[in-house]
C-alpha cells in the first residue's frame, strides 16, 4: 500500500525509498544480532552426511564473510565440513579478521591455495581436497536461511546424480541466437535441464564423480571462455558431461550488505553484459550449439581419479 501511495504523490518515492532502506538495514542488523547469540557454540559437523559446504572470499569482502559462515554453521541440516577457500596471493600473511579466526576455532576449515582463480575457488580446490564428497557451494555475501542446505540435500535424494541449485536462469533463444542474459526469466524445476543455468548465489549442490573432471579443471579454456563467470563454465561442463541440471526455483536472496554488490562479479557480468560475451564464447568453443538447440547432451565417460593438485593447490 505504501509503495502504491508513493507512486501517486510527487516526490514521495524518495521518502518511500528511504523507509525501505532503513527497514532493510534494521532487519539485517537484527539478523546479525541473532547470529551473535550463537557465536560461542562450536560447529559440530556430521561426517555421515558426506556433505562439504564451500565458499570463497577476497580482501574487499573478507570482513563480512563471517556473517555468511555463521548462517552456514546454523543450517538445520548439518554438513560434514564448512570450508572457506582463500588465495595466498590475496592474503600473503594469511591474516584473517578476528571473527573468522574465532570461527576457525569453532570448526571452520580454511583451505589455502597458491593460485587465485577468483570465484572458481569456491568449488575446485574443495573438490580436489574432498574428491568423494558432495560439495555445496555458497556465496560469501548472503544471509542464508536455515533451510537452504537441507532442501538441496533432500532434492539430491529425489534427483541423484544431478547438479541442483536454488536459483538459476532459463537459457532463452531468439531468432538469431541467444537472447541477452538480462532478459532471461528465472528457472524452475520445469525448465529443461540443458536450458538451466544455475547461479551460485542461491547455493549449488555437486555430487561426486558426475562431471568430466578433465574439462572441469581445464583452467586455460575456462579462463579463455569464462574468465569472470564460473557459473557459465560449470553449466557448460554439465552439458558436455551429459549431467542433469535442476533448479528448485527459489529466486529470493538476502544480501548481507548492499554496498558489497559493488565488488560483485554480477555487476560486471550481468549488468555490464559480459555474461552474453562469455556465453557465446563457451558455446562456440565447446561446440555446444546442437546441445543448446536440441537438448541432446553429449554423454562422456566419467573418471573418478583424484583431481590434479598442480592446478588448484
Amino acid at each position: 500500500m505504501l509503495k502504491a501511495l508513493a507512486k501517486k504523490i510527487p516526490g514521495a518515492h524518495r521518502g518511500y525509498d528511504a523507509v525501505v532502506v532503513v527497514r532493510r538495514n534494521l532487519a539485517n542488523e537484527l539478523k546479525v544480532w541473532k547470529l551473535l547469540q550463537h557465536q560461542r557454540q562450536p560447529f559440530i559437523g556430521n561426517p555421515d552426511s558426506n556433505v562439504v559446504v564451500s565458499l570463497t572470499s577476497f580482501p574487499a569482502r573478507i570482513h563480512h564473510a563471517w556473517i555468511t559462515v555463521e548462517t552456514l554453521f546454523q543450517q538445520e541440516f548439518k554438513p560434514w565440513k564448512v570450508v572457506l577457500v582463500l588465495a595466498e596471493e590475496e592474503f600473503p600473511e594469511k591474516k584473517l579478521p578476528k571473527r573468522l579466526r574465532a570461527q576457525t576455532e569453532r570448526g571452520l576449515e580454511v583451505l589455502w591455495t597458491k593460485r587465485n582463480t577468483r570465484s572458481y575457488k569456491k568449488l575446485l580446490p574443495t573438490r580436489n581436497h574432498y574428491p568423494d564428497a558432495t560439495i555445496v557451494t555458497f556465496d560469501d555475501d548472503v544471509y542464508y536461511e536455515p533451510w537452504r542446505l537441507g532442501q538441496l540435500v533432500e532434492a539430491s535424494r529425489r534427483y541423484p546424480e544431478s547438479v541442483i541449485g536454488h536459483r538459476g536462469r532459463e537459457v532463452t533463444l531468439g531468432r538469431t541466437g541467444l537472447l541477452p542474459y538480462i532478459e532471461w526469466k528465472y528457472a524452475t524445476l520445469s525448465t529443461p535441464s540443458h536450458r538451466t543455468l544455475l547461479t551460485g548465489v542461491g547455493g549449488i549442490l555437486y555430487p561426486p564423480h558426475i562431471l568430466d573432471h578433465d574439462l572441469l579443471l581445464d583452467r586455460k579454456r575456462a579462463m579463455r571462455y569464462c574468465p569472470t563467470a564460473d557459473d557459465i563454465w560449470f553449466w557448460a561442463v554439465c552439458l558436455k558431461s551429459g549431467t542433469s541440471v535442476r533448479c528448485l526455483g527459489h529466486s529470493a536472496r538476502c544480501q548481507v550488505k548492499k554496498e558489497l554488490a559493488r565488488h560483485s562479479l554480477d555487476a560486471v557480468n550481468r549488468v555490464g553484459g559480459q555474461n552474453d560475451v562469455q556465453l557465446k564464447n563457451v558455446i562456440d568453443g565447446l561446440q555446444l550449439w546442437p546441445t543448446v538447440m536440441r537438448g541432446e547432451c553429449q554423454a562422456r565417460p566419467m573418471e573418478s581419479a583424484r583431481l590434479p593438485t598442480s592446478l588448484y593447490q
